[in-house]
């Protein structure tokens, strides 16, 4: 057992549904890039996931698209966010993820990779497009160096190759919730909870959802039958709403961390 899926297991024997906010590598800028991680920590988050931006995603909604198009016409890069990465683990104390597609991963060198998530003790990383079937000797090398490689179950995986999924991947399942991309979504949750059920029935590792949810009342439905929820599109809207007051962007993310964190914990907020 990794580092990683130690850490949210002893969360998950405490009662604590996880929250995996996502935010997109250097958007809107350096500086406060690592303000919104501070504000994310401080304000309830169980671990981040930084994206790596990426010219050709394809998981990726618009939202999404947008902040790494802002991203990479800064300069934003797989190699950027590992020089980065040692000055956040100064800063910041919960779990750092990186979701990289396997392009830069690629173009970088899987050997020159793996040395450098070692040195800099990347946490986790989440490859989109890179299939199951292709993932076994990254997941050996992952495991290798204590790096957490977590792999997706989706709407339409058989319970057979869930099992199969599980008894490879690290760290945590990420459970897609809807058919599509990332995104705001409404209507979906039942269709999600019946599912998670079937997930949680043919897997081990903690199950977290992500994909579609943007309100603290999607995470309150989803959070009593997952273990955690990730956070993506609408935290990164609040940094496009706000690309001209970066500081009204930390403090509405802040804010918006906080009302998950207090659904997540059970307590009695409006959900409306």
């Amino acid at each position: 057992m990794n580092s990683l899926q130690k850490h949210f297991t002893l969360l998950k024997k405490q009662k604590r549904k996880l929250f995996l906010p996502f935010v997109t590598l250097w958007d809107p800028d350096k500086e406060y890039f690592l303000k919104i991680l501070k504000a994310l920590e401080n304000n309830g988050a169980d671990a981040i996931e930084i994206g790596i931006p990426f010219s050709d995603p394809m998981a990726d909604g618009p939202v999404i698209q947008k902040a790494s198009i802002r991203a990479l016409n800064k300069g934003a890069s797989l190699i950027e966010g590992f020089k980065m990465l040692e000055n956040i683990k100064k800063q910041i104390s919960v779990p750092i993820l990186f979701m990289s597609y396997y392009n830069p991963v690629f173009m970088m060198g899987e050997e020159r990779f793996f040395k450098v998530c070692e040195k800099t003790k990347l946490d986790g990383i989440i490859i989109p497009d890179l299939s199951f079937e292709e993932s076994k000797k990254f997941i050996k090398n992952s495991k290798a160096i204590d790096l957490a490689s977590i792999c997706f179950i989706s709407p339409t995986t058989p319970s057979l190759r869930m099992k199969k999924i599980n008894s490879n991947a690290s760290g945590f399942i990420y459970y897609i919730s809807i058919k599509g991309v990332t995104g705001q979504h409404q209507g979906f949750e039942k269709k999600a909870i019946e599912h998670i059920k079937l997930v949680k029935k043919n897997t081990t590792l903690p199950v977290c959802v992500g994909f579609g949810i943007s309100t603290a009342k999607q995470a309150k439905t989803l959070a009593e039958y997952a273990d955690g929820i990730i956070i993506g599109s609408a935290i990164v809207k609040i940094i496009e709403k706000n690309i001209n007051n970066k500081k009204m962007a930390v403090d509405e993310i802040a804010k918006f961390t906080r009302r998950i964190r207090s659904v997540l914990d059970g307590k009695k907020i409006p959900l409306a």
